[in-house]
């Protein structure tokens, strides 16, 4: 009896959880969004001129930067377990933006946060975050998808340098490594270990999400300074401030 009603109150906690994320449906419609990554590239300076022109997503433990910049994003997303694991509260309490967070265990998820019922199978784009994300590997990509579900069909990646590197695994056959100096946030892992993403799988779901898009008149470019994603058309990221000047 306790392992049905256990299965019931999380039946219930995940639809209503769910249901949360009405709210932000075409919230942000006609409107362009910038996701940044927290890559090495990152620049301070590049931060502060998107403040006020693109709605923007950061992700995971970005707001480790806030005592260097006056840069705030509008959203956060986390979906990687090992980081909801060790850092999802901390991020709830101190990222000070609405927080998206994905977890196959409803019960893991911080308090505070919306839930993103995630699919981990072959990546499928998400017209509706209500019913699913995929998440292709890549907080990222389930950033795509949330901004699009808000309406947003202009996308552009920022600090996403798509290269990873780490010292050993903790344990032979574990998955897991450690390794710092991927980030432009000096101590981003505090010493834990780490799942490292697999780039093919990414790279996939980047691609999808940009094919999505383009089906509704939008697209999905790389604004990256440098770095090595190449799947996605370029853009300079000195022309987005420039073209949004222009725009108004």
């Amino acid at each position: 009896m306790n392992r049905i009603l256990k299965k019931l109150r999380r039946m219930y906690l995940t639809a209503r959880r769910v249901r949360a994320n009405t709210q932000f449906r075409d919230l942000h419609s006609g409107r362009r969004c910038v996701i940044i990554g927290n890559g090495p590239s990152v620049r301070l300076d590049d931060l502060e001129a998107l403040a006020g022109r693109y709605t923007t997503f950061c992700c995971n433990r970005f707001h480790m930067a806030y005592e260097t910049t006056p840069f705030r994003p509008d959203y956060t997303v986390m979906i990687d377990p090992y980081m909801i694991g060790d850092f999802g509260n901390e991020i709830a309490r101190l990222a000070k933006t609405p927080v998206f967070a994905g977890h196959a265990d409803i019960d893991r998820v911080p308090a505070g946060c919306y839930f993103l019922p995630l699919r981990g199978e072959t990546f499928k784009f998400s017209p509706d975050i209500r019913r699913f994300v995929s998440t292709g590997d890549s907080v990222i990509a389930a950033a795509v998808q949330i901004a699009s579900f808000m309406g947003m069909k202009e996308i552009y990646l920022y600090g996403i340098d798509h290269s990873l590197h780490f010292e050993k695994q903790t344990a032979p056959g574990s998955g897991l490594v450690l390794g710092e100096g991927n980030h432009f946030i000096k101590g981003y892992r505090s010493g834990r270990p780490w799942c490292p993403p697999n780039v093919g799988n990414i790279e996939h779901a980047l691609r999808a999400c940009d094919d999505a898009l383009r089906t509704q008149n939008g697209f999905l470019k790389n604004a990256t300074r440098g770095g090595h994603l190449e799947v996605l058309e370029r853009v300079d990221f000195d022309q987005l401030v420039v073209n949004y000047n222009a725009a108004v």
